[in-house]
Protein backbone atom coordinates (compact mmCIF):
# COMPACT_ATOMS: atom_id res chain seq x y z
CA UNK A 1 0.00 0.00 0.00
CA UNK A 2 1.50 3.57 -0.64
CA UNK A 3 1.08 5.67 2.16
CA UNK A 4 0.55 9.73 1.57
CA UNK A 5 0.30 12.40 4.15
CA UNK A 6 -1.25 15.79 3.29
CA UNK A 7 -1.67 19.02 3.96
CA UNK A 8 -4.40 20.51 6.11
CA UNK A 9 -7.02 22.94 4.49
CA UNK A 10 -10.53 24.11 4.59
CA UNK A 11 -12.71 22.16 2.48
CA UNK A 12 -15.42 23.78 0.60
CA UNK A 13 -18.75 25.32 2.19
CA UNK A 14 -21.88 23.39 2.26
CA UNK A 15 -23.26 22.48 -1.23
CA UNK A 16 -27.03 23.70 -1.38
CA UNK A 17 -29.42 24.78 -3.86
CA UNK A 18 -33.44 24.93 -4.16
CA UNK A 19 -35.58 21.80 -3.82
CA UNK A 20 -36.83 19.82 -6.69
CA UNK A 21 -39.28 17.49 -7.60
CA UNK A 22 -39.02 13.13 -8.07
CA UNK A 23 -37.43 12.28 -11.99
CA UNK A 24 -40.52 12.04 -14.82
CA UNK A 25 -40.39 12.01 -18.51
CA UNK A 26 -43.34 13.64 -20.18
CA UNK A 27 -43.94 12.02 -23.44
CA UNK A 28 -45.73 13.91 -26.10
CA UNK A 29 -48.08 12.51 -28.53
CA UNK A 30 -47.87 8.69 -30.06
CA UNK A 31 -45.37 9.42 -32.74
CA UNK A 32 -43.08 9.97 -29.73
CA UNK A 33 -43.97 6.15 -28.76
CA UNK A 34 -43.00 5.01 -31.65
CA UNK A 35 -39.69 6.45 -31.83
CA UNK A 36 -38.30 5.91 -28.34
CA UNK A 37 -37.11 3.02 -27.30
CA UNK A 38 -38.52 2.66 -23.51
CA UNK A 39 -37.22 -0.56 -21.96
CA UNK A 40 -38.00 0.26 -18.17
CA UNK A 41 -41.47 -0.14 -18.93
CA UNK A 42 -41.37 -3.86 -19.58
CA UNK A 43 -37.98 -4.72 -18.33
CA UNK A 44 -36.42 -5.24 -22.18
CA UNK A 45 -32.78 -5.85 -21.45
CA UNK A 46 -32.18 -8.68 -23.95
CA UNK A 47 -29.40 -9.59 -26.32
CA UNK A 48 -32.10 -9.29 -29.71
CA UNK A 49 -32.98 -5.31 -29.45
CA UNK A 50 -30.28 -2.87 -29.74
CA UNK A 51 -29.54 -0.92 -27.05
CA UNK A 52 -29.50 2.56 -28.39
CA UNK A 53 -32.89 2.51 -30.62
CA UNK A 54 -33.92 -0.53 -29.32
CA UNK A 55 -35.30 -1.98 -32.45
CA UNK A 56 -35.12 -5.75 -33.20
CA UNK A 57 -31.78 -6.57 -34.55
CA UNK A 58 -32.69 -8.24 -38.14
CA UNK A 59 -29.88 -10.93 -39.19
CA UNK A 60 -26.63 -11.17 -37.60
CA UNK A 61 -26.27 -9.11 -34.30
CA UNK A 62 -23.70 -6.60 -34.24
CA UNK A 63 -22.20 -5.80 -30.76
CA UNK A 64 -21.02 -2.33 -28.93
CA UNK A 65 -17.75 -2.52 -27.57
CA UNK A 66 -18.77 -0.30 -23.99
CA UNK A 67 -15.49 1.07 -24.28
CA UNK A 68 -14.10 1.73 -28.03
CA UNK A 69 -11.95 -0.52 -30.24
CA UNK A 70 -9.63 2.53 -30.75
CA UNK A 71 -9.50 3.22 -26.47
CA UNK A 72 -8.36 -0.46 -26.10
CA UNK A 73 -5.40 -0.10 -28.77
CA UNK A 74 -4.39 3.43 -27.17
CA UNK A 75 -4.33 2.01 -23.95
CA UNK A 76 -4.07 -2.11 -24.20
CA UNK A 77 -6.85 -2.69 -22.57
CA UNK A 78 -7.96 -5.22 -24.83
CA UNK A 79 -6.94 -8.48 -22.46
CA UNK A 80 -7.36 -6.52 -19.62
CA UNK A 81 -10.57 -6.89 -17.38
CA UNK A 82 -12.52 -4.64 -15.81
CA UNK A 83 -14.25 -4.80 -12.15
CA UNK A 84 -18.43 -4.90 -12.54
CA UNK A 85 -20.90 -4.61 -9.58
CA UNK A 86 -20.67 -8.30 -8.24
CA UNK A 87 -16.68 -7.70 -8.16
CA UNK A 88 -16.61 -9.94 -10.44
CA UNK A 89 -14.30 -9.08 -13.56
CA UNK A 90 -14.73 -9.49 -17.15
CA UNK A 91 -12.30 -8.60 -20.17
CA UNK A 92 -12.74 -4.59 -21.65
CA UNK A 93 -12.88 -7.21 -25.31
CA UNK A 94 -16.25 -9.02 -24.25
CA UNK A 95 -17.49 -5.56 -22.68
CA UNK A 96 -20.47 -5.69 -25.23
CA UNK A 97 -23.68 -4.45 -25.89
CA UNK A 98 -25.96 -5.42 -28.65
CA UNK A 99 -26.49 -2.95 -31.24
CA UNK A 100 -28.29 -2.37 -34.83
CA UNK A 101 -25.97 -1.59 -37.76
CA UNK A 102 -27.31 2.04 -37.98
CA UNK A 103 -26.61 3.09 -34.45
CA UNK A 104 -23.28 1.07 -35.04
CA UNK A 105 -22.06 2.30 -38.27
CA UNK A 106 -23.69 5.65 -38.42
CA UNK A 107 -24.58 7.33 -35.06
CA UNK A 108 -22.03 5.67 -32.78
CA UNK A 109 -19.20 6.24 -35.46
CA UNK A 110 -19.72 10.02 -35.58
CA UNK A 111 -19.18 10.28 -32.06
CA UNK A 112 -16.55 8.44 -31.24
CA UNK A 113 -15.13 10.24 -34.14
CA UNK A 114 -15.97 13.90 -32.93
CA UNK A 115 -15.15 12.62 -29.42
CA UNK A 116 -11.08 11.47 -30.40
CA UNK A 117 -10.76 15.27 -31.99
CA UNK A 118 -12.13 16.89 -28.73
CA UNK A 119 -9.44 14.46 -27.45
CA UNK A 120 -6.42 15.28 -29.27
CA UNK A 121 -7.04 19.02 -28.92
CA UNK A 122 -6.84 18.53 -25.28
CA UNK A 123 -10.57 19.06 -24.26
CA UNK A 124 -9.75 23.13 -24.94
CA UNK A 125 -12.11 25.71 -25.69
CA UNK A 126 -15.56 23.64 -25.73
CA UNK A 127 -18.28 24.51 -27.47
CA UNK A 128 -21.76 23.37 -26.26
CA UNK A 129 -21.74 21.00 -28.97
CA UNK A 130 -18.70 19.63 -28.04
CA UNK A 131 -19.94 19.52 -24.23
CA UNK A 132 -22.91 17.66 -25.97
CA UNK A 133 -20.32 14.93 -27.44
CA UNK A 134 -18.67 14.58 -24.30
CA UNK A 135 -21.61 14.13 -22.09
CA UNK A 136 -22.76 11.66 -24.78
CA UNK A 137 -19.87 9.65 -24.98
CA UNK A 138 -19.54 9.51 -20.91
CA UNK A 139 -23.17 8.39 -20.78
CA UNK A 140 -23.31 5.85 -23.01
CA UNK A 141 -20.03 4.06 -21.90
CA UNK A 142 -21.91 4.25 -18.38
CA UNK A 143 -25.70 3.09 -19.58
CA UNK A 144 -24.08 0.32 -21.89
CA UNK A 145 -21.96 -0.97 -18.56
CA UNK A 146 -25.32 -1.23 -16.51
CA UNK A 147 -27.38 -2.46 -19.74
CA UNK A 148 -24.59 -5.32 -19.83
CA UNK A 149 -24.82 -6.05 -16.02
CA UNK A 150 -28.22 -6.65 -16.96
CA UNK A 151 -27.80 -9.31 -18.95
CA UNK A 152 -25.34 -11.05 -16.53
CA UNK A 153 -26.34 -13.39 -13.55
CA UNK A 154 -25.28 -12.13 -10.17
CA UNK A 155 -23.99 -15.88 -9.60
CA UNK A 156 -24.30 -18.66 -12.28
CA UNK A 157 -24.14 -21.09 -9.79
CA UNK A 158 -27.54 -19.25 -8.67
CA UNK A 159 -29.68 -18.09 -11.60
CA UNK A 160 -32.84 -17.70 -9.10
CA UNK A 161 -30.77 -14.82 -7.81
CA UNK A 162 -31.35 -13.01 -11.46
CA UNK A 163 -29.46 -10.56 -12.70
CA UNK A 164 -26.16 -8.74 -10.73
CA UNK A 165 -28.45 -5.76 -10.79
CA UNK A 166 -31.68 -5.61 -10.05
CA UNK A 167 -34.20 -3.90 -13.00
CA UNK A 168 -35.49 -1.82 -9.71
CA UNK A 169 -31.33 -0.55 -9.10
CA UNK A 170 -31.25 -0.16 -13.04
CA UNK A 171 -34.61 2.48 -12.65
CA UNK A 172 -32.06 4.88 -11.28
CA UNK A 173 -30.86 5.13 -14.85
CA UNK A 174 -33.91 5.63 -16.92
CA UNK A 175 -33.24 8.68 -17.59
CA UNK A 176 -29.84 8.05 -19.57
CA UNK A 177 -32.02 5.94 -22.28
CA UNK A 178 -33.66 9.27 -23.52
CA UNK A 179 -30.92 11.16 -23.01
CA UNK A 180 -28.91 9.36 -24.82
CA UNK A 181 -31.26 9.73 -28.20
CA UNK A 182 -29.43 13.04 -28.53
CA UNK A 183 -26.88 10.76 -30.19
CA UNK A 184 -29.42 10.10 -32.46
CA UNK A 185 -31.36 13.15 -32.76
CA UNK A 186 -30.45 16.80 -32.49
CA UNK A 187 -31.76 17.73 -29.34
CA UNK A 188 -32.15 21.17 -27.54
CA UNK A 189 -32.17 21.42 -23.31
CA UNK A 190 -33.35 24.65 -21.38
CA UNK A 191 -31.07 23.19 -18.67
CA UNK A 192 -27.50 21.28 -19.17
CA UNK A 193 -28.10 17.55 -17.37
CA UNK A 194 -24.87 17.94 -16.41
CA UNK A 195 -21.57 19.02 -14.95
CA UNK A 196 -18.68 18.38 -16.74
CA UNK A 197 -15.01 18.60 -15.18
CA UNK A 198 -11.60 18.81 -16.92
CA UNK A 199 -7.91 18.28 -15.82
CA UNK A 200 -4.59 17.42 -16.56
CA UNK A 201 -2.37 14.32 -15.45
CA UNK A 202 1.41 14.42 -14.56
CA UNK A 203 1.70 10.51 -15.94
CA UNK A 204 -0.03 9.10 -19.17
CA UNK A 205 -1.87 6.13 -18.27
CA UNK A 206 -6.00 4.90 -18.19
CA UNK A 207 -8.03 4.72 -15.23
CA UNK A 208 -11.80 4.44 -14.51
CA UNK A 209 -13.97 5.39 -11.67
CA UNK A 210 -17.72 4.83 -10.99
CA UNK A 211 -20.56 4.46 -8.39
CA UNK A 212 -23.42 2.42 -9.18
CA UNK A 213 -25.86 4.16 -6.91
CA UNK A 214 -25.72 7.70 -8.79
CA UNK A 215 -24.72 8.57 -12.32
CA UNK A 216 -21.47 9.50 -12.28
CA UNK A 217 -17.65 8.40 -13.85
CA UNK A 218 -14.42 9.41 -13.74
CA UNK A 219 -11.87 8.92 -16.98
CA UNK A 220 -8.09 8.84 -17.22
CA UNK A 221 -7.66 9.30 -20.89
CA UNK A 222 -3.33 9.66 -20.65
CA UNK A 223 -2.66 13.03 -19.56
CA UNK A 224 -6.47 14.20 -19.60
CA UNK A 225 -8.94 13.34 -17.16
CA UNK A 226 -12.35 13.92 -17.54
CA UNK A 227 -15.14 13.38 -14.99
CA UNK A 228 -19.03 13.45 -15.80
CA UNK A 229 -21.94 13.87 -13.10
CA UNK A 230 -25.33 13.15 -14.53
CA UNK A 231 -28.96 14.58 -13.66
CA UNK A 232 -27.76 17.43 -11.68
CA UNK A 233 -28.58 20.28 -13.79
CA UNK A 234 -24.75 21.77 -14.08
CA UNK A 235 -25.49 22.52 -10.25
CA UNK A 236 -22.18 21.04 -8.88
CA UNK A 237 -20.05 22.51 -11.82
CA UNK A 238 -21.26 25.85 -10.54
CA UNK A 239 -20.50 24.87 -7.16
CA UNK A 240 -17.03 23.58 -7.74
CA UNK A 241 -16.32 26.71 -9.84
CA UNK A 242 -13.05 27.17 -7.94
CA UNK A 243 -11.61 23.97 -9.34
CA UNK A 244 -11.10 25.44 -12.75
CA UNK A 245 -8.17 27.22 -11.11
CA UNK A 246 -6.33 24.31 -11.49
CA UNK A 247 -8.02 23.17 -15.09
CA UNK A 248 -4.22 23.36 -16.53
CA UNK A 249 -2.39 22.20 -13.88
CA UNK A 250 -0.92 18.78 -14.09
CA UNK A 251 -1.98 16.81 -10.65
CA UNK A 252 -1.03 13.50 -9.26
CA UNK A 253 -3.00 10.41 -8.95
CA UNK A 254 -3.70 11.02 -4.77
CA UNK A 255 -4.60 14.77 -6.15
CA UNK A 256 -7.46 13.05 -9.01
CA UNK A 257 -8.58 10.81 -6.46
CA UNK A 258 -9.55 13.94 -3.94
CA UNK A 259 -10.92 15.68 -6.93
CA UNK A 260 -13.16 12.83 -7.70
CA UNK A 261 -13.60 12.19 -4.30
CA UNK A 262 -15.56 15.80 -3.72
CA UNK A 263 -17.10 15.61 -6.77
CA UNK A 264 -18.86 12.38 -6.18
CA UNK A 265 -19.67 12.59 -2.44
CA UNK A 266 -21.32 15.40 -3.59
CA UNK A 267 -23.35 14.03 -6.43
CA UNK A 268 -24.22 11.29 -3.67
CA UNK A 269 -25.81 13.75 -1.81
CA UNK A 270 -28.72 14.68 -3.61
CA UNK A 271 -31.82 14.49 -2.22
CA UNK A 272 -33.69 14.13 -5.26
CA UNK A 273 -33.53 13.74 -9.06
CA UNK A 274 -34.37 16.58 -11.29
CA UNK A 275 -38.65 16.36 -13.15
CA UNK A 276 -37.54 16.07 -16.98
CA UNK A 277 -40.38 16.95 -19.65
CA UNK A 278 -39.51 15.62 -23.32
CA UNK A 279 -41.30 16.18 -26.29
CA UNK A 280 -40.24 14.94 -29.87
CA UNK A 281 -41.29 16.65 -33.00
CA UNK A 282 -39.87 16.28 -36.81
CA UNK A 283 -36.51 14.56 -35.99
CA UNK A 284 -35.80 17.11 -32.90
CA UNK A 285 -35.80 16.11 -29.62
CA UNK A 286 -36.53 18.53 -27.20
CA UNK A 287 -35.96 17.79 -22.97
CA UNK A 288 -36.69 20.56 -20.35
CA UNK A 289 -36.04 20.53 -16.18
CA UNK A 290 -38.44 22.70 -14.67
CA UNK A 291 -36.62 22.49 -11.68
CA UNK A 292 -33.76 23.38 -9.46
CA UNK A 293 -32.13 20.62 -7.37
CA UNK A 294 -30.72 20.57 -3.51
CA UNK A 295 -28.25 18.89 -1.65
CA UNK A 296 -28.49 17.65 2.27
CA UNK A 297 -25.99 18.94 4.32
CA UNK A 298 -21.95 18.48 3.07
CA UNK A 299 -21.28 16.31 6.59
CA UNK A 300 -17.43 16.43 6.94
CA UNK A 301 -17.22 13.08 8.47
CA UNK A 302 -18.85 11.55 5.99
CA UNK A 303 -16.75 13.18 3.32
CA UNK A 304 -13.63 11.73 5.50
CA UNK A 305 -14.62 8.18 5.37
CA UNK A 306 -15.54 8.26 1.73
CA UNK A 307 -12.11 9.83 0.55
CA UNK A 308 -10.65 7.27 2.77
CA UNK A 309 -12.28 4.54 1.44
CA UNK A 310 -11.72 5.81 -2.40
CA UNK A 311 -8.65 6.42 -1.62
CA UNK A 312 -8.33 2.20 -0.29
CA UNK A 313 -9.95 1.06 -3.37
CA UNK A 314 -6.87 2.01 -5.55
CA UNK A 315 -4.10 0.89 -3.18
CA UNK A 316 -3.39 3.96 -0.97
CA UNK A 317 -3.12 4.63 2.74
CA UNK A 318 -3.45 7.17 4.62
CA UNK A 319 -2.64 7.05 8.14
CA UNK A 320 -3.58 10.95 9.73
CA UNK A 321 -7.22 12.04 10.16
CA UNK A 322 -8.66 13.24 6.96
CA UNK A 323 -11.27 15.75 8.93
CA UNK A 324 -9.42 17.36 11.91
CA UNK A 325 -12.14 19.14 12.38
CA UNK A 326 -13.91 22.21 12.36
CA UNK A 327 -14.40 22.15 8.70
CA UNK A 328 -10.16 21.10 7.84
CA UNK A 329 -9.97 18.30 5.62
CA UNK A 330 -6.04 16.68 5.12
CA UNK A 331 -5.46 17.61 1.10
CA UNK A 332 -3.35 16.96 -1.42
CA UNK A 333 -4.11 19.60 -3.41
CA UNK A 334 -0.98 21.58 -2.95
CA UNK A 335 2.30 22.47 -4.70
CA UNK A 336 6.02 21.80 -4.32
CA UNK A 337 6.03 24.39 -1.54
CA UNK A 338 3.10 23.18 0.18
CA UNK A 339 1.01 26.21 -1.00
CA UNK A 340 -2.93 25.65 -1.73
CA UNK A 341 -3.86 25.02 -4.91
CA UNK A 342 -6.91 26.30 -4.88
CA UNK A 343 -7.08 29.83 -3.50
Amino acid sequence: MEVVYLLTAEIPSEFHCAQITTFHIQHVGNYMEKQFYIPFKNSEFNTENCFLCGHKIEGKITREHVFPKWLQKEFDLWDKTISITNETTIQYKNLTVPCCSKCNNEHLSILESNFQKLMQKGFKELTSFDEQVVFDWCGKILYATRHKELSLLYDRQKPELGSIISDEEFQSYSCFQLFLQSIRYETTWNVKPWSLFFFESETESFFYQTRVSFPCLSIKLGKHIVIVLFEDNNAIENHFENFKQIRFTPLSFVQQIEITAYLFYSASIKAKIPYYHSHFFNGHLTVNSSSDIYSKEFDYDDFALYYRMMLFEVGIEFKEKIHTGNGMINTSLIDKNNEPLIK
